[in-house]
């Protein structure tokens, strides 16, 4: 009598699936810091000193911490307050160097950010393999990959990542007043996320049930905007006056340029339809 085959486990196979959403961040993650560290390229990170010194170098605590008081000073840079006010938790109440906090928090947020958008993408797709594939792309891009690098100066979009793919994942789950406060969030980070708001006013409306909850859900929604201009005239005033000011006509002249004919345009509103 032939002996039956016996079959592989599927307690293996499970555990891999189960696994790889952990695994595939946390492989890009230790990527990621090794490229930052390895002393073959000059990044925010670490005191570097050109080759053939080619050996790890500790965290440049200098370095990062004036980034972060930069951060605190500079308009451009002072009207997002959320990373630096973690940056300085950490470093207040778990007493860690301005420079390590800097270093754990951001690669905790790519980490979860990576974590969110798979369960975001399963969600979108129901296919796992749709949703690793999205974690894969997301962090062999340019500018997660080499995120701290000189070329990028890195410092709010690994917490901006986290907010949207929050405030997406919490609008698929018709968590509607979450999402949108975390969408806030993500805008107070980067305000570029306003890009994004017809496209999450739209689907937010569509998951809203009844006339009140869709009164309440575009109304808050469309207030974002306000809010985020009153909370930063209420913490920071004086980003409204003298080099404030300076900076944002400088920044409405970028708008002036992507319009300065129908051709120009005509590639600006396109681009925003790409990004949607």
């Amino acid at each position: 009598m032939a002996t039956p085959i016996s079959q592989p486990s599927d307690a293996g196979s499970a555990l891999i699936r189960f696994l790889l959403p952990f695994g595939l961040p946390l492989f890009f993650i230790g990527l990621i810091f090794y490229l930052h560290t390895n002393g073959r390229a000059d990044t925010m990170l670490i005191a570097w000193h050109p080759p053939p010194a080619l050996h790890r170098y500790p965290i440049d605590q200098q370095g990062l911490k004036e980034v972060i008081d930069y951060h605190q000073i500079q308009p451009a840079f002072a009207r997002r307050p959320l990373s630096t006010f973690l940056f300085n938790s950490g470093t207040r109440y778990l007493h860690w160097p301005e420079g390590s906090s800097f270093v754990y928090l951001n690669f905790f947020y790519l980490f979860l950010s990576g974590f969110l958008l798979f369960f975001l993408a399963q969600h979108g797709t129901n296919k796992r393999s749709d949703a690793l594939l999205s974690q894969f792309i997301f962090y062999s891009g340019f500018s997660v990959l080499f995120a701290f690098f000189k070329t990028n100066y890195t410092y709010d979009e690994p917490l901006m990542y986290v907010l949207l793919f929050a405030a997406f994942l919490l609008q698929k789950q018709k968590h509607l007043l979450p999402a949108i406060l975390c969408f806030f969030g993500a805008a107070w980070c980067r305000e570029s996320v306003y890009l994004l708001l017809p496209f999450f006013l739209w689907e937010t409306y569509q998951y809203a049930s009844g006339k009140k909850m869709r009164g309440l859900v575009l109304t808050t929604a469309l207030a974002l905007p306000l809010m985020h201009m009153l909370l930063l005239a209420f913490i920071k005033p004086d980003l409204y006056q003298g080099v404030a000011i300076t900076e944002l006509k400088s920044r409405l002249t970028l708008i002036q340029f992507n319009t300065q004919d129908v051709l120009f345009t005509r590639e600006s509103i396109a681009s925003c339809f790409l990004i949607l």
